[in-house]
């Protein structure tokens, strides 16, 4: 059930748009110091952000080809071997179905991402390059 709005005798600063108008201005010079530190420390994670891909820039890239690959076929393993013990059971049979055919289309697509990765080495390689060469400028700049 919703109730009228009219009905809920509202102070008339609720439902006159200049004074609604009014608070949100007094909210945001309320919290006009929160915004500006937020953004002040936004700022610095993102300096020091810039400043671990400088000193990790390249294996920044091979890491996440690694997690990938690691977490993929952990992850397809565990679905298809839960999904197939799931089977055994009237209770779950359904539920293992689901599981095992996600871990077998989950395994498909990590093949796929690895011959991906088979045919894209040499871009892979100049992506590594660049990302050498660009931590070495943000190192450089000062």
């Amino acid at each position: 059930n919703y109730a009228n709005i009219s009905s809920l005798n509202l102070p008339s600063s609720f439902t006159n748009s200049a004074e609604a108008y009014q608070r949100a201005v007094s909210d945001l010079q309320t919290s006009a110091y929160l915004i500006l530190i937020m953004s002040i420390v936004a700022i610095l994670i993102s300096y020091f952000y810039i400043k671990i891909i400088a000193c990790v820039g390249r294996m920044l890239i091979i890491f996440t080809i690694l997690v990938v690959i690691v977490g993929g076929t952990a992850l397809c393993w565990l679905l298809i071997t839960d999904g197939h013990q799931r089977m055994e059971s009237d209770e779950t049979e359904d539920w293992g179905k689901y599981e095992f055919w996600s871990g077998i289309i989950l395994s498909v697509i990590l093949v796929f991402f690895l011959l991906a990765l088979f045919f894209m080495r040499k871009s892979i390689e100049l992506i590594v390059k660049m990302m050498n060469e660009a931590s070495h400028a943000i190192r450089d700049m000062k």
